[in-house]
């Protein structure tokens, strides 16, 4: 076997000869991951804009990292919204209002998608 056609029995049904990047699913699961790797990057760059509010955080005067901006990234694109890292800048309020407009739509869509076949 080379590693071409290694490659292409891991991404191919059997029998439909259907590619899984056909899925609507997988590309909801990449459209997701996405979204949070590119908001990360974009809230890291805005790191001085994000303030924590946890009484534990206060106490231990920790500053903000880049793992406390993935949480947040996360939490905001799964749609829980908990999270101890809050904006500080209308700027930063308005990019978390888009990530969440953004995972919401691309949630819909991807139901639809699947949902019409």
């Amino acid at each position: 076997y080379n590693i071409l056609s290694l490659y292409m029995k891991i991404f191919l049904k059997t029998g439909k000869k259907l590619l899984i990047i056909r899925n609507p699913m997988l590309w909801a699961l990449i459209f997701n991951l996405l979204n949070i790797f590119i908001f990360w990057i974009i809230y890291y760059f805005l790191l001085e804009d994000f303030e924590f509010r946890g009484v534990s955080d206060l106490k231990s005067n920790r500053k903000e990292s880049a793992m406390d901006l993935l949480l947040l990234s996360t939490t905001i694109q799964a749609g829980v919204g908990i999270t101890n890292v809050y904006p500080k800048t209308t700027l930063t309020s308005w990019l978390l209002v888009l990530q969440q407009l953004i995972m919401i739509s691309g949630n819909i869509l991807a139901f639809y998608i699947n949902t019409t076949k």
